[in-house]
């Protein structure tokens, strides 16, 4: 099976589901909820340049059994780029995808299976969202933490060497789709693999994709993995 089969497979799984908000700012925007057995803190999964796929759905499942609920979001659909932004991802900068998200915190937060803190765990331009939501003004106050997932840091519009909220930050070496890791990472947690290259968590074959080689790594997804359950732990509550 290819690759464009488990991106289709995670998109009707998400389309299952999906709901939107009764809000004009965050009209583009379109989301599942998976809950946790009890209220709990929640944490929203942004979609990387392709929109949801199976990396969303994996991290759905991993972070309702640690006991969080899960919000994942599509905000490409309704922008008119339905088969997402990949190679262009300027055409939807995150900072736009904030407002959706800063929409989204606020209805999250009057739920009654939510309780405590919200974080945001995002992949490749989601990283981006993720990176852009520690600094955004409009967003960061709303938000106790966020994780970056091999980021397309390029994408964010503003200086991003002070977040404002803790960010974990994971990087793949030889990543040469977003390669960041000449950013300025120091007020950040962030980590580097030395073998991995970009979408080194999702556990599929080797392959190419939108003119990319793209693979899995087993050490770089397991200690990522390990250490984000850690920063999430530490700073949600």
């Amino acid at each position: 099976m290819n690759f464009k089969f488990y991106l289709i497979i995670g998109f009707a799984i998400f389309l299952s589901g999906c709901e939107t908000l009764d809000s004009k700012q965050a009209k583009h925007l379109t989301f599942t909820t998976h809950k946790a057995k009890s209220p709990s803190p929640t944490v929203i999964i942004a979609h990387g340049c392709d929109g949801p796929n199976v990396w969303g759905e994996d991290w759905r499942r991993r972070l309702v059994s640690w006991d969080y609920n899960a919000v994942i979001v599509e905000q490409f659909v309704k922008r008119g780029f339905p088969s997402g932004v990949c190679n262009r991802g300027a055409l939807i900068p995150p900072d736009e995808r904030n407002i959706d998200i800063s929409e989204l915190i606020d209805w999250i937060k009057i739920q009654k299976w939510h309780k405590g803190d919200v974080s945001l765990i995002g992949m490749s331009h989601g990283g981006a969202v993720a990176i852009d939501a520690a600094i955004n003004e409009n967003i960061y106050p709303k938000l106790k933490a966020s994780v970056a997932l091999y980021p397309g840091c390029m994408l964010v519009r503003y200086n991003y060497d002070k977040p404002k909220i803790p960010v974990q930050v994971h990087l793949g070496k030889q990543d040469n789709w977003t390669p960041c890791l000449s950013s300025n990472w120091s007020n950040y947690e962030s980590y580097v693999y030395e073998n991995a290259g970009h979408s080194f968590d999702m556990d599929l074959p080797k392959r190419q994709y939108a003119g990319h080689t793209i693979w899995f790594d087993k050490e770089a997804a397991t200690f990522s993995q390990s250490r984000i359950k850690d920063f999430l732990a530490k700073n949600l509550k």
